[in-house]
């Protein structure tokens, strides 16, 4: 029989560079919650697995599509090893908000592939948010055991509110 249980939970209090879970037990499967209410300095947050800052082991492709009037505007950012220290969660460097859904497989000895789903953009419904999807791999096969929320290459702060909810699950 199969279960699922909550892994981790970690919030920002105070504007702060990074957000990091608590050390967690290992699982076969994660289901990664993450919001970023704002940043203070116009970036893309970036998720990283188990303290890793390294440039080798990360890959993604991200699209940040934006609806304005009739017109679809599609942005994309790919990053590849020795060039991407982490996965970045959105294509287009803002201060606004980002959240989404990452599906992270998690097996024993196995590179760790990755499918995101999300929204960017104004929340107080000025303007629709963007829409955000991707894929990425962090080819480490150690399993993952803590994430890291940061605000991403260009540096400064995540806003307060932050937030990571983590859920495992295995078979």
């Amino acid at each position: 029989m199969s279960y699922s249980a909550i892994a981790a939970v970690a919030n920002l209090q105070s504007p702060a560079p990074s957000l990091l879970t608590a050390q967690f037990d290992p699982y076969v499967l994660l289901q990664i919650f993450y919001f970023v209410p704002g940043l203070s300095v116009s970036g893309t947050p970036r998720m990283r697995f188990n303290n890793d800052s390294g440039t080798t082991a990360y890959a993604y492709n991200v699209t940040d599509g934006s609806l304005v009037a009739t017109v679809v505007t599609l942005v994309g950012a790919t990053g590849i090893a020795a060039a991407a220290s982490g996965i970045l969660l959105s294509a287009i460097a803002a201060t606004m908000a980002v959240g989404g859904e990452l599906i992270v497989g998690n097996g024993n000895g196995q590179a760790h592939s990755i499918m995101m789903r999300g929204i960017a953009g104004v929340v107080d419904a000025s303007a629709a948010p963007h829409t955000i999807s991707g894929a990425g791999v962090w080819s480490t096969t150690q399993q993952i055991q803590s994430v890291q929320l940061d605000a991403g290459p260009n540096g400064g702060n995540l806003n307060a509110g932050a937030g990571l909810l983590v859920i495992g699950i295995n078979p």
